[in-house]
């Protein structure tokens, strides 16, 4: 089966970048001590004490301007309500003082769903667009077209979309993918789906592909894709044009603006809450996500939903795409900014590298 690229060094593991010194260590001491797979031995577990911290990353306390320097803070994201003291005690012994220094904010969410699971975006879109549902033939799950990309050595145009959506445990090269996905086709009453492609490579974060902690994958289209994304900000449904992704991702993107299309909740609105390291339950293992971005949304409400996952997600104000979403909390959780979702995306450059590819955007 073709696999992705996996030379050495790996541009999809080049960590954030604009960030001090001091916040990364401080971040990779966490990291260390809460991490449950990755590197030998994969079958680590973190000390009992610590299993109640499920995600660390850098966040821009100040959310009226972007993040930087003076601008920045870690923030670790708990199973239940902790007190800043007491996350600093309970890490102490295992990070030392390296957190001496650096803010800490604890937030409470929930660990988060595989976001798998706006009647225009589920329905026959031909030609099918990023933002549609998509899924595997015969298979009983949803999720969403990402976006189309190009093969670096081939020049091939190729579907993107997360591995869990169009692959899964048991994929096989040349598995045919639908539009839209099953589930939809009954719910839409149609009388079928039509072929949109077939499996290509994927990088898993369990077995079968290149295992890593990485979810994607990416499909040879039968028919020709819409690059541009399925949108309805201004009412009448059309097509926005994608415009060249984000390379580098640093602290000045906290607290921007970003949207997705996707086929549960269509397109949505929210912000850059922080960027870091997110464990992830993906059928039964514990995976830890090294570089990730959280996204949450200024009313509460939901980014995304089960059946989101594999949408892109761009910079607002520019539709600049920034990363690929492929999970998130179903639950609110009170925090004392309001009820909170989390939405976890995987920086867009991270994805190209990972399956050797380009992003297409006309």
């Amino acid at each position: 089966m073709p696999q992705p690229d996996d030379t050495t060094p790996d541009p999809s593991r080049q960590p954030f970048t604009g960030v001090p010194d001091h916040f990364r260590q401080a971040h990779d001491a966490i990291v260390h001590a809460t991490r449950t797979t990755g590197p030998a031995p994969r079958t680590r577990r973190p000390a009992p004490a610590l299993t109640d911290i499920h995600g660390v990353g850098y966040t821009a306390p100040d959310r009226t301007r972007p993040g930087g320097p003076d601008n920045l803070a870690l923030i670790i994201l708990t199973r239940h309500p902790m007190t800043e003291t007491e996350a600093r005690a309970l890490l102490r012994p295992h990070t030392g003082d390296i957190l001496d220094n650096v803010p800490l904010i604890v937030e409470v969410a929930p660990p988060s769903t595989l976001l798998q699971d706006l009647l225009l975006h589920q329905n026959y879109v031909n030609p099918a667009s990023a933002g549609v549902s998509i899924g595997r033939a015969g298979v009983d799950g949803s999720g969403t077209l990402g976006f189309l990309a190009t093969r670096r050595d081939t020049g091939e145009t190729l579907i993107v979309s997360c591995w869990h959506v169009i692959a899964g445990p048991y994929a096989q090269h040349q598995d045919a993918l639908i539009q839209p996905s099953l589930p939809d086709q009954f719910a839409r009453q149609l009388a079928h789906s039509r072929l949109i492609g077939w499996l290509d490579s994927w990088s898993s974060p369990i077995g079968g592909g290149l295992v890593d902690d990485f979810d994607c994958a990416c499909a040879v289209p039968h028919d020709p894709v819409n690059p541009r994304f399925l949108s309805t900000l201004t009412g009448a449904p059309k097509f926005e044009e994608f415009k060249p992704p984000v390379q580098d991702v640093d602290p000045g993107v906290l607290n921007q603006g970003v949207l997705k299309s996707g086929r549960t909740t269509g397109v949505t609105s929210g912000y850059i809450h922080a960027m870091g390291t997110h464990n992830q339950n993906y059928y039964g293992q514990i995976v830890t996500f090294t570089n990730t971005l959280w996204i949450c949304t200024n009313t509460g409400a939901p980014f995304a939903q089960p059946g989101d996952s594999g949408s892109c997600i761009a910079m607002f104000n520019t539709g600049r795409p920034v990363g690929m979403l492929y999970a998130g909390d179903t639950t609110p959780q009170p925090t004392n900014q309001g009820p909170r979702l989390f939405t976890y995306a995987t920086p867009i450059q991270s994805v190209l590298h990972r399956l050797n590819l380009e992003f297409r955007y006309t």
